[in-house]
């Protein structure tokens, strides 16, 4: 239930409500669920990010509803419909602007790889091969 709740979270997220579901992100490692003593890499990968919103002043995050996105194969599943990836481009455009106008934070570089990748596989999408693997090689050279 933990990555679950994580996600539900993440859809009920607006820019506007950040500091208010701030709280609900706090709880989410408390609800771990483990499957044959292990927790699958979803609760993980929720509770991991989840760690933001415990700080005194949360840290949001860039993109999460297409990182979720990610997480579950979505970018493969439409790239048979490149043009539903121009808006999802928009998006990081608009995250990485504000990424890189803001105050240096302790996730920048994480912040930075996660938005970088994320619009090398909409350029893929897109058939755009070479600004990919730019966008591609910009996460290693981090």
């Amino acid at each position: 239930p933990g990555g679950f709740s994580f996600f539900f979270f993440l859809c009920l997220f607006t820019q506007f409500a950040f500091f208010h579901c701030a709280v609900p992100f706090r709880q989410v490692p408390t609800l771990k669920q483990k499957i044959a003593g292990k927790s699958p890499p979803t609760e993980k990968f929720a509770i991991r990010k989840a760690r933001r919103y415990k700080a005194r002043c949360p840290i949001r995050l860039p993109v999460p509803v297409l990182e979720m996105m990610y997480m579950w194969n979505g970018f493969s599943m439409i790239s048979k419909r490149p043009e539903l990836t121009e808006g999802m481009m928009q998006t990081l455009v608009e995250a990485e602007r504000c990424l890189l106008e803001s105050p240096e934070k302790e996730y920048v570089v994480d912040d930075c790889c996660v938005i970088y990748l994320l619009k090398g596989l909409c350029l893929k999408n897109q058939g755009l091969l070479q600004a990919a693997e730019e966008c591609f090689n910009k996460v290693f050279a981090r």
